[in-house]
């Protein structure tokens, strides 16, 4: 899977160094999303309940933008769902725009 993958990424046009790149940033994502998924399996209609038990944990002054984004979820603003979709187009984007040189890797 490994060859096929460094295969296709370098006929796209990037270089193996870049393949290998791009190579482990879309199986760090798998890996990520998968292992986030199998260990922390929320159901959205259980995301609400979740986050007003968290709230009183989250004091404003020191975590401000945690709690903004939890008092989101409890006024049903945000699902607080994870989406792999969103994390792979970003990721994609992102390669497309450094095939072919454009965006030097370091």
């Amino acid at each position: 899977m490994i060859n096929a993958t460094l295969g296709c990424l370098h006929a796209a046009g990037f270089s193996y160094e870049a393949a290998d790149h791009a190579w482990n940033a879309l199986d760090s994502h798998l890996y990520g999303f998968t292992l986030h998924e199998l260990n922390f399996p929320m159901q959205p209609r259980h995301c609400v309940k979740a986050a007003k038990q968290f709230l009183p944990f989250l004091p404003a002054a020191p975590y401000p933008h945690l709690r903004g984004l939890t008092e989101k979820v409890i006024a049903r603003q945000h699902s607080g769902q994870h989406d792999f979709q969103f994390g792979l187009h970003l990721l994609l984007k992102d390669l497309e725009a450094s095939r072919g040189g454009r965006v030097k890797l370091s």
